[in-house]
């Protein structure tokens, strides 16, 4: 179709209304994208899977498709050997894989009370995801943190005991009667991450330690106590333990997910679907409007019973157009501003609406 065409009849308009009903950006991009169809079953398809998704909007209050980050682009890094997700990236997995489960669980729920053939036989192309879903949540809670695991928790404990270390030791200069001439301030400062005195500069000499800065006045000086010293190098080298740490884990639990990818490329397109589907019935809910009927017949005329331009809103007034039997050709007549234009756009963006599957 003539790009030219369907935007003088406002079809991409339309269209980006509708994928603004979309949950995840990866189904709003596959909207945003979709043309008109010239396959009927095609279109037929995508249009019972709204249909159906009406039938559960009516009796659900949940959401029916929760939202997922985009996962596409994490597939190629869980086939790298030896390479990691980041814990944000496993996060947007372990949100692909929950709406996986929710909206398959749904589905299966009220397959048979509503009849949601198309949708059903979509959920059970999904492969098997509670493995893949274990495997996610032994390293991360639901809200997507890193879990309490025990060689995490063991390099914690050491950490917060070693901060507290830092603090007492600045906690007995600052506490110290004797040291208030000498410091600028009783409450110990950071300077590159390690935990400082102010000290007035001509008394620098009373505390020994390791200078991190001067003031630009050259009056006071920020000095690490030599015993916060220790505890603060010993510190650096457990962070970078942590580091380490969670990275093994990450490495692992990513190579632990390429058995997962057949699981991935065949969910992500069917979710797309769904999502894309739903934002259509959700637009076409919100719009009062209806799917049109195929005809039975090829050489059915077509027929626009109490029809209205989308966009036109409440002010819109309904047109009826009916094609007699056996004519390829209508004649549009009347005076200026009496609807000419408005009608044949009209029944030019329904033919297109109706043939990317969308309800008019």
């Amino acid at each position: 179709m003539n790009k030219k065409t369907l935007t003088e009849i406002d079809f991409y308009r339309i269209r980006e209304e509708v994928a603004s009903y979309c949950v995840s950006e990866e189904g709003k991009t596959e909207l945003l994208n979709r043309e008109p169809l010239s396959q009927l079953e095609k279109i037929e398809e995508l249009k019972n899977c709204s249909k159906e998704w009406e039938k559960l909007s009516i009796i659900s209050r949940n959401s029916l498709v929760s939202s997922w980050e985009p996962i596409k682009f994490l597939i190629p890094i869980i086939k790298t050997r030896g390479a990691a997700l980041s814990l944000e990236q496993v996060r947007a997995i372990g949100q692909f894989v929950i709406s996986v489960k929710n909206v398959c669980q749904t589905i299966a729920y009220h397959s048979d009370e509503l009849e949601l053939k198309v949708l059903n036989d979509y959920a059970e192309k999904i492969p098997e995801y509670e493995d893949t879903e274990k495997k996610i949540f032994r390293v991360i809670t639901p809200s997507g943190e890193l879990r309490d695991l025990p060689e995490i928790v063991a390099i914690r404990s050491k950490i917060a005991t070693l901060n507290q270390k830092i603090k007492n030791i600045m906690r007995t200069f600052t506490s110290d009667s004797k040291l208030a001439n000498v410091l600028e301030s009783t409450v110990p400062v950071l300077r590159g991450n390690r935990q400082v005195l102010a000290v007035k500069s001509n008394q620098q000499n009373k505390i020994p330690g390791i200078i991190y800065e001067v003031s630009q006045s050259g009056q006071t000086v920020y000095i690490e106590p030599d015993e916060a010293v220790r505890c603060s190098n010993e510190l650096i080298q457990l962070e970078h333990d942590l580091e380490v740490e969670i990275k093994r884990i990450l490495v692992e639990l990513t190579e632990s997910l390429q058995p997962s990818i057949p699981f991935f490329n065949a969910a992500l397109p069917i979710m797309k679907l769904f999502d894309t589907t739903l934002a259509s019935c959700k637009w076409g809910m919100a719009n009062n409007c209806t799917y049109a009927i195929p005809c039975s017949n090829k050489d059915e005329p077509p027929i626009l019973l109490q029809a209205r331009h989308p966009l036109l809103g409440e002010k819109c007034v309904p047109i009826d157009i009916r094609f007699m039997d056996g004519k390829r050709v209508l004649i549009i007549t009347g005076p200026n501003t009496g609807g000419k234009t408005v009608t044949l756009k009209t029944f030019a963006l329904f033919s297109m609406l109706n043939q990317t599957g969308l309800p008019v």
